[in-house]
């Protein structure tokens, strides 16, 4: 008998598309495990024992996979303290699972790692395994103390600096931060200041004094470098300060950290310079005034000298035409009376008439001339007194006032062997003071006189004088002496300053020159000398001087009109 077996199938292509996907998904998870850069361990929860590990496990702890597989942790020593590990496996039962778990675990070389454990719990038939995840955080730890003992240095650094530093928040102005140094310098308690906006507490001297910071701040792009401001301290005083800004992130916020400077002293030492320069600017033009009326007491003392001198001068050139006067006067007396008893005595004989109109004549002329000498000299002398002593303006000849003021002077002259030429031509008409220009030729001639010529037997000074223009006058007194040296030339129309001191120089006659040229005269004055070549000071002066104060025109034309005194009006 035979019996026939009917085929039965079963359907099982469910069953192949879930071990293929029970394939691709041990395939991803065996990808996933082998490349994770986090070291993974596949264990034995109850006996330790690793199943499997991966290549960041053999890169972190040092043992490779070989050495691992079949030990369990406590023989590896992968947890330093095993009760650690009885710790962790009694909270991942309790919770299921562990996230970020803080533990340190043991390498080959027998370092121990900080690091983060991330552990789940697998069943398998009737074994339980422990899914581990660990991240070695140690060089994280490592930077994060490092930072942190980075950020304690600066903070101590800052806070016991001795410049004073705070911080502001930039939006609200708040006080975030300061330092003991700001402290000191202010006052102010971190009660009174820390989350209070300066306005608050009355750091300010005035509100406008930080509108101008923040304005001079804003203005500098954040960046501000020793600006000058004042604060109030807590207790009412006023500190000067410099300010330094800086805008920084802080916390996710901009913050301005200021650096403060306290200069109240070097202010206070600069207000006291003021101050003494104010109070020495005062003594100054004090002194000044005082060694102002000094030297216009010497000045009139030389003034007072030199007239004295013409005097002398003039007196002695009086003597010569007055004893020839009076002894013509005497002679023509003498002979008067001879005539008188001829007359008386007889018979008056042609001849003894005769004779006494011969002896009368020539009698006549000497007295004439000696006479006219003496007037013409009185003359020049009135002329150049009335100037040098009232200083009036007035139209005059400068070749004239130059010959008069030479003529006073020829006694002097005459006992040098100097003589003193005058080229100046008529008609350079100038209105204005004679007197003092007179003064100027006087101390040119005699500061030729004594300086010049010393050690020579002869010499020449020559006065020469032009109108270069309708408004200017050029004049130049020039001699061939011995020349003034470089290094004195800058020095000579300063007060004091002479060569001859104690011998007769008061060290005043050039700086007078230059006074009443640059004052009086309204002009320049200059040198020009060279050693053994001689010297010649040039003068330009306006035709007409400037009125000087207390001056009025029409009271100086008045003076120069009854002033001007001729030779004939000398003779009336």
């Amino acid at each position: 008998k035979v019996t026939m077996l009917r085929p039965e199938g079963r359907d099982i292509t469910n069953l192949k598309a879930a071990e293929k996907a029970l394939r691709e998904s041990e395939a991803r998870f065996a990808g996933a495990f082998h490349a994770s850069l986090d070291y993974i361990t596949i264990s034995d929860i109850e006996t330790g024992r690793i199943i499997d590990v991966n290549e960041a496990f053999e890169r972190t702890t040092g043992w490779t996979r070989a050495e691992a597989v079949g030990h369990t942790t406590a023989e590896l020593g992968i947890w330093p303290e095993p009760e650690r590990r009885d710790d962790t496996i009694s909270l991942l039962r309790k919770q299921g699972y562990l996230r970020e778990y803080p533990i340190q675990l043991g390498t080959r070389d027998g370092r121990a790692l900080d690091c983060v454990l991330n552990a789940s719990l697998i069943d398998v038939g009737a074994s339980q395994l422990l899914l581990g995840v660990v991240r070695d955080v140690s060089q994280q730890k490592a930077a994060a103390e490092a930072l942190r003992q980075s950020e304690e240095k600066f903070s101590r650094i800052v806070q016991y600096s001795p410049t004073a530093l705070v911080t502001t928040d930039r939006e609200t102005g708040v006080v975030t931060d300061f330092n003991r140094a700001w402290q000191e310098m202010l006052g102010y308690s971190r009660e009174q200041a820390i989350g209070r906006r300066s306005t608050d507490f009355g750091l300010w001297v005035e509100p406008g004094d930080r509108e101008k910071l923040f304005q001079a701040i804003t203005q500098a792009g954040d960046i501000l470098d020793r600006y000058e401001t004042r604060y109030r301290r807590a207790d009412g005083a006023v500190v000067y300060a410099l300010v330094s800004g800086r805008l920084f992130d802080i916390g996710g916020r901009p913050t301005y950290l200021w650096s403060l400077t306290d200069i109240t002293l070097r202010h206070q030492m600069e207000e006291r310079m003021a101050q003494l320069n104010s109070e020495l600017e005062t003594r100054v033009d004090q002194r000044t005034a005082e060694l102002r009326l000094a030297q216009d007491e010497l000045v009139r003392s030389e003034k007072l000298a030199a007239l004295g001198s013409l005097v002398a001068g003039v007196a002695h050139e009086l003597n010569t035409p007055i004893g020839n006067a009076v002894t013509v006067a005497s002679t023509l007396h003498d002979k008067t009376g001879e005539f008188a008893e001829l007359v008386n005595g007889g018979p008056l004989k042609r001849s003894a008439l005769n004779g006494y109109l011969e002896s009368a004549t020539k009698a006549s002329d000497l007295l004439l001339r000696s006479l006219g000498q003496a007037r013409n000299l009185v003359a020049s002398f009135k002329q150049v007194a009335v100037d040098q002593t009232s200083d009036q303006r007035r139209r005059f000849d400068l070749g004239e006032v130059v010959g008069e003021v030479l003529m006073t002077l020829s006694p002097t002259i005459r006992k040098t062997p100097i003589s003193v030429i005058v080229d100046i031509p008529e008609g350079v008409v100038m209105d204005s003071y004679p007197g003092p220009l007179g003064q100027v030729v006087t101390n040119f001639v005699n500061n030729a006189l004594l300086h010049a010529f010393e050690g020579r037997l002869a010499g020449t000074v020559i006065i020469r004088a032009s109108q270069t223009n309708e408004e200017e006058v050029r004049m130049t007194v020039s001699d061939d002496g011995n020349g003034i040296p470089e290094a004195d030339q800058r020095r000579i129309f300063d007060p004091f300053f002479t060569t001859k001191l104690g011998r007769g120089g008061s060290g005043l006659g050039l700086n007078i020159v230059y006074n009443i040229v640059t004052t009086v005269l309204g002009g320049k004055v200059g040198v020009d000398s060279r050693v053994g070549a001689g010297t010649t000071f040039t003068l330009k002066m306006p035709v007409s001087a400037p009125v000087t104060q207390n001056q009025d025109t029409s009271s100086a034309t008045k003076t120069s009109d009854s002033s001007n005194i001729t030779a004939h009006d000398h003779d009336e």
